[in-house]
């Protein structure tokens, strides 16, 4: 873009040279340049449903800082395994003291929505007590089972590892295993 004098305004507007426009091939030829990528189950869903956030965020730094909505997940999580492992009794006096202990470090943006947070959490934590509760025909095999393989892909000519854990792995009474 150029004045009434014909000066360029300003480089960066040319789309040329903005950042993050460039086609999926040019990105396909960063990656390629390892030919080993390490992949974890959540950033492989990222990389199916699009490639360009996976890029963005994995390989160009561009991540966005993290939600209470994404500390809330980790938090169930971390309680699920907890009940999972017997570390944390069967019950929702037990859930929500474990709750408790972590909840003042979230920061919201006002208190009805802190009060409406917990509650829906609270709620959330039920759910997989209840569900929890049910599975007495299934044996425990396992809480964040390791998981690892390989897998090639032909378009870009790259192998990647993808590894991650298995949040719970159960057998039924037929000794088939279920994730």
């Amino acid at each position: 873009t150029k004045d009434i004098f014909e000066r360029p305004i300003s480089i960066s507007s040319n789309p040329l040279n903005w950042w993050a426009t460039f086609s999926s091939n040019d990105y396909y030829e960063i990656i390629k340049e390892k030919s080993f990528i390490k992949l974890s189950a959540s950033s492989l869903a990222t990389l199916r449903d699009c490639s360009l956030k996976w890029f963005l965020e994995r390989k160009a730094g561009a991540t966005l800082l993290r939600h209470n909505s994404a500390s809330i997940g980790s938090i169930i999580h971390a309680i699920a395994q907890g009940l999972t492992n017997d570390e944390i009794e069967p019950n929702i006096n037990s859930l929500k003291q474990e709750l408790d202990k972590v909840w003042f470090q979230l920061n919201f943006e006002s208190e009805w929505l802190e009060k409406r947070e917990f509650e829906n959490t609270l709620e959330i934590l039920q759910n997989l007590l209840n569900w929890h509760l049910k599975r007495s025909d299934k044996e425990i095999l396992g809480a964040e089972v390791y998981f690892s393989f390989e897998i090639y892909f032909e378009e870009i000519d790259a192998t990647a590892q993808v590894s991650g854990f298995i949040d719970r792995l159960d057998a039924d009474v037929d000794n088939n295993s279920n994730i």
